[in-house]
């Protein structure tokens, strides 16, 4: 039966217990991806605020960024640089090295006092390089994250939507490598650039959100830090590792916290029901606007019963039920739980979305149209 009948709750543990290899490989995936990711966010935030040149080039950049902004009176005298001046990474080098005199001031611009400035050897140029050279890297590596998040996220929703169309369909259970294979092949194929809209949204949406709340950081060491966590977020099922480093700035933390909370109560599961209108076949017949558009609608409709879902759903893969089974059983164990909730979510918004399409009078869904969106996949 494609809708309806015992509870989308029942069901969907029903499923995924029928196709329990394949569906632990999958959360086993999530799981290695995230720790990798995490670690490398962590080398990162490492390299970012321990490394001298690179430290030293941000605080010249800064500095510079902030003149421009700063409109010069006409007549400027020069003056005895104090310990105020300081920021608190260190000061600016370069009043220290210029005798007290400011090097951007109209009397020095125009020749009319001439200071030598000592730099120290290779000081500029080999921080410059080396900050291009890190930034070419941590490039690369973010394309690298990102590209390896779309594929095995698109994998991941094809082959859920597989597994559950042969438990409802009542097929004979395949091999997990075979339902594996097929359905990552679904996914690739229909659900990709679905999955890149999502991830776009969410990437956006986190950027923003940093640039309003969280930019006023106390320090610049506290700023590079979530910078680089606020780009991992997207990728991530929550935003827990901002909470793990709040660089001191906790009342930003909170805001931060509450705007994705409220974001993510809507956002992902009208987003889903994008990804399983193109996984059951809808771009291939209709046009991709049609797609998304149908998505959409059918999440509105969800309505009540839809916010209460993706409660339950934030409550089980959140911070909280993590934190409580991080102290129980550690960290790792909390993370894979949660890896496992999010494919049984998936799993449960996949049968909501067949729900609607069966009772849908206009555009009925029934075993036939179930049996056609995966007959290229399931020989």
């Amino acid at each position: 039966m494609i809708g309806g009948g015992g509870g989308v709750l029942r069901r969907s543990s029903a499923a995924f217990l029928w196709a329990l290899p394949a569906l632990l490989a999958v959360s086993s995936l999530l799981f290695a991806y995230r720790l990798v990711l995490q670690a490398a966010a962590e080398r990162a935030e490492q390299v970012l605020v321990s490394d001298p040149q690179v430290q030293s080039l941000l605080r010249r950049l800064s500095a510079a960024a902030a003149e421009p902004r700063r409109r010069p009176p006409l007549f400027r005298l020069p003056r005895a640089v104090s310990p105020a001046d300081d920021d608190d990474d260190g000061g600016d080098d370069l009043r220290r090295r210029n005798g007290g005199f400011n090097a951007s001031s109209p009397l020095h611009n125009a020749g009319m006092v001439r200071v030598r400035v000592r730099v120290r050897e290779d000081d500029v140029p080999e921080g410059g390089l080396r900050l291009a050279y890190l930034m070419a890297v941590f490039s690369a590596g973010y394309a690298a994250a990102t590209a390896a998040f779309l594929v095995l996220y698109s994998c991941a929703v094809g082959v859920v939507f597989l597994a559950v169309a042969e438990f409802l369909l009542g097929r004979r259970r395949r091999a997990a490598a075979r339902t594996l294979y097929e359905g990552s092949r679904l996914g690739i194929r229909r659900v990709l650039g679905f999955v890149f809209l999502r991830w776009a949204a969410r990437d956006a949406a986190a950027q923003l959100l940093y640039a309003a709340v969280l930019s006023e950081a106390l320090s610049r060491r506290a700023m590079v830090k979530l910078l680089v966590r606020a780009k991992a977020v997207p990728f991530l099922q929550t935003a827990a590792p901002l909470t793990q480093w709040a660089g001191g700035d906790e009342r930003g933390m909170r805001w931060f916290l509450l705007a994705w909370g409220l974001l993510e109560r809507a956002a992902p599961p009208a987003l889903g029901f994008v990804c399983w209108a193109a996984a059951a076949g809808g771009a291939r017949r209709r046009g991709r606007a049609e797609v998304l558009r149908e998505g959409l609608r059918r999440a509105a409709a969800m309505g009540e019963r839809g916010l209460l879902l993706r409660q339950a759903e934030m409550l089980l893969c959140w911070n909280a039920t993590r934190r409580v089974l991080a102290a129980a059983a550690g960290p790792a164990v909390a993370a894979a739980a949660q890896a496992v909730a999010e494919v049984f979510f998936l799993v449960v918004w996949l049968l909501c979305y067949l729900d609607q399409r069966a009772g849908d009078a206009r555009h009925a869904f029934g075993s036939r149209h179930l049996e056609d969106s995966i007959r290229p996949f399931s020989h």
